[in-house]
């Protein structure tokens, strides 16, 4: 393997575990309640959220079902790069990502449109 597609597999680990973590936050769940439904500790979610431990595809399987999130939606984000965003950094910090789980929890459907437009005002 050439040290290319070394750095191109370290990124796509790193994609996933980010995109795991996006998940489960905006699913409301903590690492506790997900390594329960997946049957690992909490330590374990901790690892595969950092990129220190590779996910199996049977792993993520658990993990995607107890969150109720489908595979195409879980992969869609995967292997984004700053070029097809058009943004300086395509890595979302937790608070903001606490603030999308919340704003994805208003049950007012109304109420979450206005929400969501009145943050694109601002960033307009």
């Amino acid at each position: 393997m050439t040290t290319q597609n070394q750095k191109e597999n370290a990124q796509l680990h790193q994609d996933f575990a980010l995109q795991l973590r996006r998940t489960r936050l905006l699913s409301g769940v903590t690492q506790k309640e997900l390594a329960n439904k997946a049957g690992v500790t909490y330590q374990q979610i901790q690892k595969y959220e950092n990129g220190t431990s590779r996910i199996s595809a049977v792993r993520l399987h658990q993990m995607l079902d107890s969150l109720n999130t489908p595979y195409e939606k879980f992969f869609q984000n995967i292997a984004v790069t700053p070029a097809d965003t058009g943004h300086e950094s395509a890595r979302i910090d937790d608070a903001t990502l606490k603030i999308c789980a919340r704003v994805a929890a208003v049950k007012d459907q109304a109420l979450r449109q206005k929400i969501k437009d009145a943050i694109y005002c601002l960033t307009s």
